[in-house]
């Protein structure tokens, strides 16, 4: 991509830019425009700042430098006057949603631009895949925002900053770009060009709208416009990438009251918002046919990806009603045919890994920075995991070493349950793939809520006693400083980084645990470390294996894998009642299931556990979870942290003072 420079120009008349004091300005001098922290001011009305959910002031204390620990305390001080607003959350933090970036083609060696940046979530996710990077917004506080969140997470991506976007022209040179990306608010019509607004009756009505429908000049001038600026600023093979929510869906769910926003949703913002219109004003954009795909349940919080037309030869997609689909993921090019996406070339490189052809069958993306691909290879299901984050290749590498282990760390569960074999793995344009055998079945939190909550319990019992088969006839340890630092310290120690001034109490339940538990004789053995109800798999009639070993120990209290299944397994059955309930039923024994209560004892009683030190037991298991959760949203909701670790851990300091 060239520099900055010479690929920026003018929103009002497309000329070159040279440098001038304070910025830029057209080479007669006529037109200047400022650049203010290495932002490049090209809008028209600049004057007119979108608004932002914080005060300036408040937004700039937070824009000093960082590092990556400090983060989640600049996202709570951003989120504290909105109180801790979901929807923002979302806005500033959740990555899983630009899992559809894959199906851009490969941006190594080329060039991006983001149009709507935002906050800068987006552009992580491409500095990760590309690090010669454009992104565009009306908004110089967004870009400010943006621009400390790269520094911080990619500090060696080359990154050019422009605010602009208001103008009629994109204020970029001709055919900049190998790659534009687009995400939400491309509106194909305005608000006056709907054609039922003013016909009065039904026949008035269906011929106002088969005119509007066939007419040669349809698509609004705003929406048009900016596609073929795009196009223009495309090379000529350059790819568009698109995604945004299916307005006819959210018309249809609006009515229905199953929206998610809760909000009524018109008929026209539908209309220009639905994929008639998203073709044909591609089409008349200059664009091919382009490729679509479904984001499901919607693109704001996307879990699965499906192809709806020109799938590619190697996947098998579910049948999908396109003007149904609840959002839609669409490339388009102007070139003679669709360049492979870094999804057909991270497939290809798994096949070639694995050395024969994967077939895929569905495509599902996780909230914890991954995407997994259902497929087969050859008669062989199989599993692929491409990590979309730093924590995703982290957590997956560690899978994959306990996988390859497995049959000498565990041989009777390896014998007797299906504990995914490692196949193959490798990585793609910076995304690691991870290829592993797939485990029949169905999630046994699945299968119990169609056939019951005790439904294969005995099953469930006998897993547990295969995980660590001579657990009882093991001599005890001693609970000392080094199985205190890994179970307690350690997390402790980044809860409290999360917990501000709520940090005494905090350190009052770590020295509560450390009196109690300190010296004391326990078992420790091998544990899954999340098998809950969804990582175990089943036929319907026996418990087939396990999946996603990713936190897997070989010296830690089993009894931890036990309160985790069973909590798991309440909050499906039971969705209503709250951690703190969920918590004090577990430590007290006073658990609702008699079998679930049962199991839960045998477990304490084959580790050496005292009946009385349960209450620590399961307190320090629910400290280790939470920590664990502090990777993905915990770390940056305040309402949630509050709810699901200081409130439980409270409890903990009552129960244990009334017990004395």
């Amino acid at each position: 991509m060239p520099g900055p420079l010479e690929l920026l120009r003018c929103p009002r008349t497309l000329a070159p830019l040279r440098p001038a004091p304070g910025g830029l300005a057209t080479e007669d001098g006529t037109l200047t425009y400022a650049i203010d922290d290495e932002i490049a001011d090209l809008r028209v009305a600049p004057e007119l700042e979108s608004p932002l959910p914080v005060q300036r002031s408040t937004l700039e204390a937070l824009l000093g430098p960082c590092t990556p620990e400090d983060w989640p305390e600049r996202i709570r001080a951003f989120l504290a006057p909105l109180e801790g607003h979901r929807g923002w959350l979302k806005n500033l933090v959740a990555e899983n949603r630009f899992a559809w970036q894959t199906l851009m083609s490969s941006p190594e060696g080329g060039s991006v631009l983001e149009i709507g940046c935002g906050f800068g979530v987006g552009s992580l996710a491409l500095a990760r895949l590309a690090q010669r990077l454009a992104v565009l917004d009306l908004s110089s506080g967004h870009l400010a925002f943006t621009k400390r969140r790269l520094q911080t997470f990619a500090p060696d991506a080359q990154v050019a900053y422009v605010a602009g976007g208001d103008g009629e022209r994109l204020p970029f040179a001709a055919q900049s770009f190998d790659r534009v990306v687009l995400y939400g608010g491309l509106d194909v019509r305005s608000d006056d060009d709907w054609p039922l607004s003013d016909a009065k009756g039904r026949q008035a009505r269906a011929e106002r709208l088969a005119a509007f429908v066939h007419r040669p000049d349809h698509g609004g001038l705003s929406g048009q416009a900016l596609l073929a600026e795009i196009r223009r600023v495309l090379k000529p093979d350059g790819q568009l990438l698109y995604a945004a929510d299916n307005g006819l869906d959210n018309l249809l769910h609006s009515r229905f009251g199953r929206h998610a926003s809760g909000r009524r949703v018109s008929l026209s913002a539908a209309w220009r918002n639905a994929l008639p219109f998203y073709r044909r004003a591609l089409v008349r954009a200059g664009f091919g046919r382009p490729a679509l795909y479904e984001l499901a349940p919607g693109f704001n919080n996307q879990s699965r990806l499906t192809p709806l037309d020109q799938a590619p030869s190697y996947w098998r997609p579910q049948a999908v009603n396109r003007l149904r689909a609840a959002g839609y993921g669409i490339r388009a090019t102007a070139g003679a045919r669709l360049p492979d996406s870094l999804m057909d070339q991270l497939v290809a490189a798994a096949s070639s890994e694995l050395g024969c052809p994967l077939v895929v069958d569905d495509c599902m993306v996780s909230g914890k920075g991954k995407a997994v691909l259902l497929a087969h290879a050859g008669d062989r299901p199989v599993v692929v995991k491409l990590a979309l984050s730093d924590f995703a290749a982290e957590t997956e590498a560690a899978n994959w070493a306990f996988l390859e282990t497995a049959e000498d760390d565990a041989p009777t569960l390896a014998r007797a349950y299906e504990v995914p074999r490692p196949l193959a793995r490798g990585s793609l344009c910076g995304i690691p793939f991870f290829v592993e055998q797939r485990c029949p079945g169905q999630p046994l939190g699945e299968v119990s809520l169609k056939q019951g909550r005790d439904h294969q319990s005995d099953d469930v019992r006998q897993l547990f006693l295969d995980m660590n088969p001579d657990l009882e006839h093991q001599a005890p340890a001693t609970f000392d400083e080094a199985l205190f630092t890994t179970l307690i310290g350690r997390p402790m120690a980044r809860l409290k980084d999360v917990a501000g001034q709520e940090r005494g109490l905090l350190q009052k339940v770590e020295e509560r645990l450390r009196s109690k538990l300190m010296g004391l004789p326990i078992r420790t053995g091998l544990i899954h470390g999340d098998l809950s109800a969804s990582n175990i798999f089943s036929d319907g009639r026996r418990i087939i294996g396990a999946i996603d070993w990713v936190s897997a120990a070989t010296d830690w209290p089993p009894l931890f894998d036990v309160m985790c299944f069973h909590i798991s397994l309440d909050r499906l059955h039971r969705p209503k009642v709250s951690a703190r309930e969920r918590m004090a039923a577990l430590a007290s024994g006073n658990w609702p299931l008699p079998s679930e209560r049962a199991l839960i004892a045998l477990h304490a009683e084959r580790m050496a556990l005292p009946p009385e030190r349960l209450p620590e037991i399961a307190y320090t298991y629910w400290i280790s979870h939470t920590e664990g959760q502090l990777d993905y949203l915990l770390a940056y909701d305040a309402r949630a942290f509050k709810a699901r670790v200081l409130e439980v851990l409270g409890d903990y300091l009552e129960m244990s003072i009334t017990s004395r």
